[in-house]
């Protein structure tokens, strides 16, 4: 008996691309405290263009395996803000 990869999966969102990079930001709060936010870049390519978004993640070492070029699958949610008059959206992973 085969197994469908696609009925084991959750229902919600998933972005498929190409393993780029992991990036670290250091975030400073306005009390001075400081922490660190990770990112899993993806290259994603669509008919017209393609892009590398930066999906936050919370446990980079669960991607630190991946070597650049490994085909990826994340669940993800996004969010989207205004600020002073622009749009903008950040990806989180679902964990």
């Amino acid at each position: 008996m085969t197994t469908d990869i696609k009925s084991e999966q959750r229902q919600g969102f998933y972005i498929r691309g190409t393993f780029d990079r992991i990036s670290t930001e250091t975030v400073q709060k306005k009390d001075g405290s400081t922490f660190e936010k990770h990112f899993l870049h993806l290259i994603v390519q669509g008919k017209n263009r393609t892009e590398v978004p930066a999906i936050s993640i919370r446990h980079p070492q669960k991607y630190a395996d991946l070597k650049r070029g490994q085909s990826v699958e994340v669940e993800f949610y996004s969010s989207t803000r205004v600020w002073e008059g622009r749009p903008y959206t950040t990806y989180y992973e679902v964990e």
